[in-house]
């Protein structure tokens, strides 16, 4: 989708985009950044083709960085293309891209083919969603990604949550103060605007000690710096499914009830 989006944007005056994805043996990675190693084999090629403005060669040079762009002020945010340099990374895969001023740009992105072995036991587990615990918890979402919050918000409300999603920390906030009793954990992306995942994450539970928190992010794979590794908090890497962000979700709630005070035989939230 990011791709999609950036070939039209390169389309002012109207043109052409081509999607096509493609079985491929690679033995060098084109166009790919000559100090990131690439192990030569089959990959999976997804490709995104414009006949736009194009690139030049130091606006290449900058792609990848996160936050750096060249739409006008309110147009992008430069997390585009990082975002999909990161997953392709992570899948041990790379992006290559060809393009000059004028002439188009092609970007492609290599994955490695999963291996065609497949237990049938461990597939069917993980097709089904864990059980979520507790049955109709509260969860604060704050994700500024719209795309991304719809798809987060359908997968928590299939399996039993309650959510209250907000686009910015400034939103998150305004929800807390309206519903922070009620909040059972707080689910948030790490890079976002106005405030970082991790700020955001130290202020809330500065009113809510006993608040669990569930980091997001595309842009690395361990906790941000600043937040313990606790029982009360956890991190999953982007992209997901829904499995993993559901039993991430439960494992953290189910913590959160072990560890409340009991009162006349009953735990107190």
């Amino acid at each position: 989708m990011n791709l999609v989006i950036n070939a039209r944007d390169a389309l002012p005056a109207g043109g052409a985009i081509h999607v096509d994805v493609a079985r491929e043996s690679v033995t060098a990675a084109p166009g790919a950044s000559p100090d990131l190693p690439v192990a030569p084999g089959v990959y999976a090629r997804v490709r995104v083709r414009d006949n736009g403005i194009g690139m030049t060669p130091d606006v290449q040079s900058h792609l990848f960085e996160p936050f750096f762009t060249t739409k006008d002020v309110g147009k992008g945010t430069g997390l585009g293309l990082a975002f999909v340099h990161g997953i392709a990374r992570q899948a041990a895969g790379f992006v290559a891209i060809d393009s000059a001023p004028a002439q188009g740009t092609t970007v492609s992105v290599y994955f490695p083919i999963a291996p065609e072995v497949v237990t049938p036991t461990a597939t069917a587990s993980r097709n089904a969603l864990p059980n979520p615990m507790p049955q109709g918890a509260t969860i604060l979402l704050v994700e500024d990604e719209a795309p991304v919050s719809t798809m987060m918000v359908k997968m928590l409300n299939r399996a039993g949550y309650q959510v209250l999603s907000a686009a910015t920390p400034g939103e998150a906030c305004a929800l807390f103060d309206q519903h922070g009793v009620n909040i059972d954990l707080l689910v948030t992306d790490v890079v976002m605007p106005e405030m970082n995942g991790p700020a955001l994450a130290q202020r809330l539970i500065t009113r809510r000690p006993d608040l669990c928190v569930l980091f997001v992010s595309g842009y690395s794979d361990t906790l941000p710096a600043g937040a313990a590794a606790t029982g009360r908090v956890a991190y999953l890497a982007k992209p997901f499914p829904s499995y993993d962000l559901v039993k991430a979700v439960g494992e953290l709630l189910t913590t959160r009830v072990s560890q409340l005070p009991v009162v006349g035989g009953n735990r107190q939230a």
